[in-house]
């Protein structure tokens, strides 16, 4: 799962390490704890095929079942079967910058806040897609959200599911209206597999009123507290928000 997610560059920053026009995320500024429903910077393919674009759009797309709550996340393995994100694997794909992504590990009966970044503290670009105004039922403008694989290490020690990474040749491949068909499956298949690092963080994180770098800053590793007589095994989730369509 992905529920949060620090971007530390600037829109003007982003557009001109990718190569790509400035479009709406122009005003964008750094943050350092990116949440659900959230405006933030996507990185999209232009029509015709001419190049790319940083834009603007809304962290969430609506479910196809009609619930409340946005989706935030899609499952790579199944995504071309859930009604929500059919058109969009076909013909509406963007790649979603980030600096690092939180995940929550439990420990102990309490939830401990991490950062996974790459380990050469690079920029990342994740899997995602879009969908218009009129999908989302928002009158802000479209929505997006990110895909996400099997966890792989580090990552696998705090969830056990995380964003699909791409590299950057993949990440234009994946946002090109002129790949159709089954062509997004190399995408993620393909590609270079970036190093990442991991390490716990502030529990201020927890909370979208805290912003700025010490939200990345390493703290101490949580104490492991042994397990009590009624103690079973509970799975960590960065995010309150369902994300998988399941209802589709």
């Amino acid at each position: 799962m992905c529920g949060r997610y620090a971007l530390e560059l600037s829109g003007g920053e982003l557009a001109s390490l990718l190569g790509v026009g400035l479009g709406s995320a122009m005003n964008w500024r750094a943050a350092w704890n990116v949440a659900p429903t959230s405006m933030a910077p996507v990185m999209i393919g232009c029509h015709g095929g001419h190049g790319a674009s940083l834009d603007l759009m809304r962290w969430g797309v609506a479910s196809s079942g009609g619930h409340d709550r946005p989706l935030i996340n899609a499952r790579c393995e199944t995504v071309q079967l859930k009604p929500s994100f059919r058109e969009a694997i076909r013909s509406r794909r963007v790649a979603v910058p980030i600096s690092a992504f939180y995940e929550w590990r439990q420990i102990g009966g309490k939830r401990h806040p991490y950062a996974i970044r790459a380990g050469d503290e690079g920029l990342l670009l994740l899997a995602g897609l879009w969908t218009p105004a009129s999908s989302t039922g928002r009158t802000e403008g479209p929505g997006f959200c990110i895909l996400t694989e099997a966890s792989r290490p580090p990552v696998d020690t705090v969830h056990d599911r995380m964003p699909v990474i791409l590299d950057e040749d993949s990440a234009r491949a994946w946002i090109s209206p002129a790949m159709d068909g089954a062509g997004w499956i190399d995408c993620i298949a393909g590609g270079e597999r970036r190093r990442l690092a991991c390490h716990p963080v502030s529990s201020r994180v927890n909370s979208t009123a805290h912003d700025g770098p010490e939200l990345l800053e390493r703290t101490s590793e949580p104490e492991r507290e042994p397990p009590g007589l009624f103690d079973g095994h509970s799975e960590a989730a960065g995010c309150d928000l369902e994300s998988d369509d399941k209802s589709s």
